[in-house]
């Protein structure tokens, strides 16, 4: 071994040190993103993205956030407006829906576990982008009137893991087009392309029968129903919107499992970081015993104690952290 050759492999040492760094968990977004503008019926319930219920006072202008969950029951409806546009959702009876990302970030995207909902979208800005993702589908528009189903078969215990089934998607288009992208694969073939709905056309996917679907008119039993229960909810002026974006407040256990998880991404990180120094200034103080040339014995000799006196370092510093993380596991298990 050379020099040359030593500092070759300490650049791609620490080239590999880089790639070890931890990528820090995003912060939870507080940010409402809806808000609630009309309901018909009680029977429903706000879970936040943990899935814990959401206390509402006053159902009218109740703000939604990033990773609501929405379970609307029987004879219930829901309509919510997105704050930073005049795009309304309608929210069936006999649903499960998910607000997933925030309007900021050029994209409106939800999900539908089952049920039906009916989107009604004003033209988008450049750059914007509307979907929903329910069953076996996934439906992008720009600026449209649509809706879709899902409906799945469930157990005799209801709720979102109790799915026993393959979920039937209806997709369809009152004003304006649809791409809708099936989220499965023909055996044997490629995926399927995404498939174009225009005015009063409709789609029926399911992975169970991958192969038989086509356009066809919208059914008049869908029509029916959506004129038995339409818009109603009156939209938030833009002068109004700016006062809805209020933060919501971030529970004690969240930021002390943010907390917990950082300090175990970081003693983890610092733990490879370790033991890849020891390893190195091992093998290097090795070499350096080896090596008959007294000059690159010497620099080898004390490049190893150095390495082993940054592991050293690193594996304290990830003792530390662990043991941060572990004392704010019994934190949290000690809070109400």
């Amino acid at each position: 071994m050379n020099i040359n050759k030593s500092r070759i492999g300490l650049a791609v040492f620490l080239l590999h040190l880089i790639l070890l760094l931890p990528v820090w968990p995003q912060e939870y977004r507080s940010k409402a993103v809806a808000v609630i503008i009309y309901h018909e019926g009680e029977d429903f319930e706000i879970r936040d993205n943990r899935g814990s219920p959401v206390n509402i006072d006053e159902i009218i202008g109740h703000r939604l956030y990033e990773g609501d969950i929405i379970l609307a029951g029987e004879n219930t409806f829901l309509e919510i407006q997105l704050i930073l546009s005049q795009n309304v959702i309608k929210i069936a009876e006999n649903t499960d829906f998910q607000l997933q990302w925030a309007e900021e970030k050029q994209e409106n995207a939800f999900s539908m576990l089952y049920g039906s909902v009916r989107a009604r979208l004003k033209k988008l800005k450049a750059g914007q982008y509307f979907y929903i993702q329910g069953g076996d589908a996934i439906a992008g528009v720009r600026g449209t009137d649509f809706g879709m189903n899902v409906q799945v078969p469930f157990g005799k215990e209801q709720g979102r893991e109790k799915r026993v089934a393959v979920p039937v998607t209806e997709i369809y288009c009152f004003e304006g087009t649809v791409e809708v992208k099936p989220q499965f694969k023909i055996e044997g073939e490629k995926p399927v392309e995404p498939i174009i709905i225009n005015q009063d056309e409709m789609i029926t996917l399911s992975a169970e029968e991958p192969e038989r679907f086509e356009k066809r008119p919208v059914s008049e039993e869908i029509r029916a129903y959506w004129l038995e229960h339409p818009f109603i909810g009156e939209l938030i002026p833009p002068d109004e919107v700016a006062s809805l974006g209020m933060e919501r407040k971030i529970p004690l256990i969240w930021k002390l499992e943010r907390k917990q998880k950082r300090s175990t991404l970081t003693g983890s990180a610092f733990l490879s970081l370790g033991l890849i120094f020891e390893i190195s200034g091992a093998v290097s103080l090795a070499t350096g015993f080896r090596e008959s040339d007294s000059t690159k014995s010497a620099v080898l000799k004390k490049t190893g104690y150095a390495l082993i006196a940054s592991g050293a370092l690193f594996l304290t510093y990830s003792v530390f952290k662990f043991i941060r993380a572990g004392r704010i596991g019994r934190e949290i298990e000690q809070l109400p």
